[in-house]
């Protein structure tokens, strides 16, 4: 039987550790430097924040005062003491500048401003209205009068002239027609003084004689 050799530990120690470089100077060998140990920042402890203080209210203090009732009309202020001044304080109160500073422009010449040019074109509105039998075109859409004194007796004239050709008007112009106001000169252009005239119209004519004849006979 072969006997297994025994090797020591310190040829095992010499086998591991690897050899000694000798061609190495060591001069250039760098020492080790020593661990620095860092500081650490040390943080500030957080204090509570101070709470303010709570008034304790008590129940009988909550109540209002016998100056601020107004429970009762009597206590309240009557409207004869207020005053329509600028320097009327309500409360009796010294008075307050109440008005913004006013600022004064300048003596400059002020510049143009330049503005682009537009154009609008009159657009007809599309809302009618029914027949207008008691109307005053001249005086009520142009402005033309005659004398103040002259006047309410030419209105008075013409009234009673169209509440008696009522039946002619509505003949002409039943009472659903629909109206619209063209025709008309516009606000801003000159409108001369015309004589509007009746239209001639043969049925409105003898239903006017109708109707006139037709009174005629009823009323006594």
């Amino acid at each position: 039987v072969s006997k297994t050799p025994v090797i020591q530990a310190e040829e095992i120690k010499a086998a591991v550790s690897p050899p000694a470089r000798r061609d190495l100077d060591s001069s250039l060998v760098l020492p080790a430097k020593e661990a620095v140990e860092v500081p650490r920042p040390v943080l500030p402890t957080p204090q509570p924040t101070p709470q303010p203080a709570v008034a304790r209210v008590s129940q009988s203090s909550s109540k209002p005062s016998e100056g601020r009732d107004v429970s009762d009309p009597k206590k309240l202020r009557k409207i004869t003491s207020i005053r329509p001044f600028q320097d009327y304080s309500p409360l009796g109160q010294p008075p307050v500048n109440r008005k913004p500073e006013e600022l004064k422009l300048g003596e400059g010449d002020f510049p143009a401003r330049v503005f682009e040019s537009q154009v609008f074109r009159w657009k007809p509105s599309d809302l009618y209205h029914f027949p207008l039998y008691f109307e005053d075109p001249a005086l009520e859409r142009y402005g033309h009068t005659h004398h103040e004194l002259l006047q309410p007796f030419v209105s008075a004239h013409r009234f009673g002239t169209q509440l008696i050709g009522l039946p002619y008007q509505m003949t002409i112009d039943p009472i659903l027609k629909k109206t619209y106001s063209l025709g008309w000169y516009r606000p801003g252009e000159p409108a001369p003084k015309l004589l509007y005239q009746v239209p001639w119209n043969a049925e409105a004519a003898a239903a006017q004689a109708g109707v006139m004849t037709g009174l005629f006979f009823l009323v006594p």
